[in-house]
């Protein structure tokens, strides 16, 4: 969540445009190891931060130009906005099923 208004507000690549593929499961790992020390609240008012940082970054974002960064990358940043929420809704199922 944390990184979302980050590639919400990505600007176009500059240069030649050879840019190494989006990864996301190194991603995720990275997250994963730079929060592993966090308690949960911690980690739950990072959450409500990002949310508050996307609802900005929404607000005066163009949607229908190319998302810059991410797995999505290329399509209509409204698009890919909602496809990373999805994803991130997945996540925090997966968390509700763990924590069962």
């Amino acid at each position: 969540q944390a990184a979302l208004p980050a590639v919400i507000a990505a600007p176009p690549p500059s240069g030649n445009g050879d840019r190494p593929a989006f990864d996301p499961a190194r991603w995720n790992a990275s997250q994963v190891r730079k929060r592993d020390e966090r308690r949960p609240v911690e980690l739950a008012d990072e959450m409500r931060r990002g949310a508050e940082q996307i609802h900005a970054a929404l607000l005066t974002a163009d949607l229908s130009a190319q998302a810059e960064a991410g797995t999505f990358a290329g399509m209509p940043l409204g698009e890919a906005m909602e496809r990373m929420l999805e994803h991130q809704r997945d996540h925090l199922a997966e968390l509700r099923t763990a924590l069962a």
